[in-house]
């Protein structure tokens, strides 16, 4: 629980400089604890029908329908709004980090030479930016696992 809050507050931390990114990353938040909500809501659903043959079909599958949909419509919508922000992510830690090269002594940037800082545009920067992929997967798998603990 406590890694899960302090990979948000990076995440948070990271974007701040970004034009509605609080905004952005606390929908892709809700929407993916809405997902697993959904997710748990399915198994359940599933569970039932296998049980108890009480409940009408008709029911059963209209409900499994409307969770199919719902998982769905979530599911893009955090993925998309994940790409959006993404690549605003990249474009302000390259321009941040170009800013701090352009400033930085002649000097030591012969010294780092120019492969580690190229690197350290491309590659790296990537890197922390891939982390946003993970904070949906991490809030639905919160969900999915709260929801089945209490189901």
């Amino acid at each position: 629980m406590t890694g899960l809050l302090k990979v948000m507050i990076l995440l948070l931390r990271l974007s701040k400089d970004i034009e509605h990114s609080r905004t952005l990353v606390a929908i892709i938040i809700v929407a993916g604890l809405i997902s697993g909500l959904t997710n748990t809501l399915l198994i359940a659903t599933i569970n039932t029908s296998l049980n108890q043959t009480q409940t009408p079909i008709s029911t059963l599958v209209l409900t499994f329908g409307a969770l199919c949909l719902t998982l769905a419509f979530l599911r893009f919508v955090s993925g998309a709004l994940l790409v959006h922000l993404m690549k605003k992510v990249m474009v302000s830690l390259r321009l941040q980090l170009c800013n701090k090269i352009l400033s930085a002594p002649l000097r030591l940037l012969e010294q780092l030479g120019s492969p580690r800082l190229i690197a350290t545009l491309t590659g790296d920067v990537r890197s922390i930016a891939s982390a946003y992929i993970f904070l949906p997967l991490l809030c639905m798998n919160f969900a999915i696992l709260l929801g089945c603990l209490i189901y």
